[in-house]
């Protein structure tokens, strides 16, 4: 694979996950969860499904390690998201 194409598929696995983390985010707090928790179940289910495909990689680096592990999870668990939400609480407290 060159690596224009795999460029190119961490950039499109990376939309798939940002696009996967809203969808579910949106879900859960349209269902009475806090942002702040929907944001980690996002983030722990990401890091459960990354850490099955190193599994699955067995220690070598193969192209889909890449795309769906830095480009799907890496854009479907973002730590910065979930620290904003708790942040924007804890504002939102001592207002």
């Amino acid at each position: 694979m060159s690596a224009l194409a795999l460029a190119a598929g961490v950039g499109l696995a990376g939309a798939a996950g940002t696009i996967t983390r809203w969808r579910v985010t949106t879900s859960l707090t349209t269902r009475g969860w806090a942002a702040a928790r929907a944001t980690l179940a996002v983030n722990v289910a990401g890091t459960v499904l990354l850490g099955a495909l190193l599994i699955l990689a067995g220690g070598r680096t193969p192209a889909w390690l890449l795309v769906l592990g830095t480009g799907y999870c890496g854009a479907l668990t973002t730590f910065s998201s979930w620290a904003l939400h708790t942040a924007e609480r804890l504002r939102a407290r001592r207002g």
